[in-house]
């Protein structure tokens, strides 16, 4: 074993996270997750057996800045106390604000004892395009411009969620990625068994994850079902209550409250028997900067699930749906919603074309690593 232990650093102990952590674990190798918050271990249940968890004291004031000496202090001494004479140590940061704070720690220590990658599932840097207020687009354009740029500048690789994403990377940040790999990690489920439920339920639509209305359009697809008087929504999330009591109190004051549905998510291991019963699987992603350059967990679930997709035409959902045929796409510029959901509906899901499981695309990247950096050891 090469690689002796992986720290992982996120303000959220979440589903990409749970995903890579176990993905090492199944080589055998030490991982601890350092993380804020641990808001999805229970429905990742029997999948982070074995991961060390250790909760990231932080001013909540501060927790989405790089401010703050608490936490800073902390990263310090856990990174002291793991990053050993005798052993190689791989530490990787969730998206660029742990990749700025862990990676401006490292530059004081020895970099022959470890391997440092930050995770870009999420362009920050394009967090502005959600913005309205042009002060906020300003300050945020040049915030995440800085963080990202300075956490691929203190990495040895970088991962991606989607081969577009690189191709951007590598145009946007060419100077900060000289002699740096990049690696496709998608998020790919962790198990993949085709279910083709045979009695699903008439005229549904499922969404699974957090939603919310930065990079989410729930209700651009809620008034489109305004006018689907036979048709339903089931929400499978319990993030962002905010939003969720938005939803709540339009479906009651469009009389929709039969058909708008919310339910708690569930464990991982129920996702695809629970959501097999629905027809569609929706990825409604506003088109914006930061969504068009990702691809989300739900769409490779859905089709898990042998449900039939309905996404925005963002292009990194198009160019995904070319290559696996998840479904359909809508445009919200075109109106079309309503109809490629009835083309949807009347369309066989293609099972010819399987997607690969996490594990597979996993261990191809942890073997480039190991040739990539570790080949002389």
């Amino acid at each position: 074993m090469i690689i002796d232990e992986v720290l992982i650093f996120t303000p959220n102990f979440e589903q990409r996270v749970t995903k890579i952590a176990y993905g090492f674990l199944k080589h055998g190798i030490r991982t601890t997750v350092f993380g804020e918050e641990a808001t999805l271990l229970s429905v990742f249940e029997g999948y982070n057996d074995g991961i060390n968890f250790i909760k990231i004291p932080v001013n909540e004031k501060l927790k989405r800045t790089p401010l703050g000496t608490e936490r800073v202090s902390f990263i310090r001494e856990e990174l002291l106390k793991h990053i050993k004479h005798g052993q190689k140590t791989l530490i990787i940061s969730r998206d660029v604000l742990y990749g700025y704070l862990v990676g401006r720690i490292l530059a004081d220590f020895n970099k022959d004892l470890f391997l440092y990658i930050t995770d870009i599932a999420d362009n920050y840097d394009l967090f502005y395009d959600s913005f309205k207020n042009p002060i906020k687009r300003f300050v945020f354009k040049l915030g995440f411009g800085y963080l990202t740029r300075k956490a691929v500048g203190f990495s040895d690789a970088i991962y991606v969620v989607a081969k577009i994403n690189e191709r951007r990377m590598l145009a946007v940040f060419q100077k900060q990625l000289i002699s740096k790999r990049i690696y496709l990690l998608r998020n790919l489920p962790i198990k993949y068994d085709l279910i083709l439920n045979t009695n699903k339920i008439p005229n549904t639509l499922v969404y699974l994850g957090k939603i919310d209305e930065i990079s989410r359009d729930p209700f651009y697809v809620l008034e489109k079902l305004v006018s689907m008087p036979d048709y339903a929504i089931h929400f499978y999330s319990d993030q962002k209550e905010r939003t969720l009591d938005k939803i709540r109190k339009f479906a009651k004051d469009n009389d929709m409250e039969d058909r708008v549905i919310i339910h708690s998510r569930v464990k991982y291991a129920d996702l695809g028997k629970e959501i097999s019963k629905y027809q569609i699987g929706l990825v409604p992603h506003k088109r914006s900067l930061i969504t068009d350059y990702t691809t989300p967990n739900k769409i490779y679930d859905y089709k898990n699930a042998g449900l039939v997709t309905v996404m925005s035409d963002c292009p990194s959902l198009i160019e995904e749906n070319s290559e696996f045929e998840f479904g359909f796409a809508y445009s919200k510029i075109k109106d079309d919603f309503i109809e490629v959901v009835r083309v949807a509906q009347n369309s066989p899901l293609n099972t010819s074309k399987v997607i690969p499981i996490w594990q597979e695309e996993f261990d191809d990247m942890y073997n480039k690593i190991i040739e990539d950096y570790f080949a002389d050891v």
